[in-house]
C-alpha cells in the first residue's frame, strides 16, 4: 500500500513494476515462486490533485 507520483511515468509502468517488487519480497520472505499470485490490484486516485499521484494497493500470495 503506497501513494505514487507518476511523474513523467504512466500508471501502468509503475502497477507493473511494483507487482514484480511484491513478488521479489515474497520470493525473499521465503514463498516459491510458481505458486505466487496476484490477488487483488486496487488504484485510489487523489481527485484533488487530477491525475498527479494516486495510492497503490497491491495483494499476493503464494505457499511457503
Amino acid at each position: 500500500d503506497k501513494v505514487f507520483w507518476l511523474n513523467d511515468r504512466t500508471k501502468e509502468e509503475i502497477v507493473e513494476r511494483e507487482k514484480e517488487r511484491v513478488i521479489k519480497e515474497l520470493i525473499h520472505k521465503g514463498a516459491k515462486p510458481e505458486t505466487i499470485k496476484i490477488n487483488r490490484v486496487e488504484e485510489f486516485p487523489f481527485d484533488y490533485l487530477k491525475g498527479e499521484m494516486f495510492r497503490l494497493k497491491i495483494m499476493a500470495f503464494g505457499d511457503l
